[in-house]
């Protein structure tokens, strides 16, 4: 999904990838990684 403007959004300090709250909060829930790149979430 894309960006838009007044989206709450998070980023992981490994990547500094920019994702929706939402997005990143369902994948970190099973993952301990960044979705695009694999750098470890810190």
């Amino acid at each position: 999904m894309e960006l838009q403007d007044g989206d709450e959004v998070r980023h992981l300090a490994g990547c500094l990838l920019v994702f929706h709250v939402e997005c990143l909060d369902a994948w970190l829930s099973s993952h301990t990684s960044c979705p695009i790149c694999r750098a470890m979430a810190s």
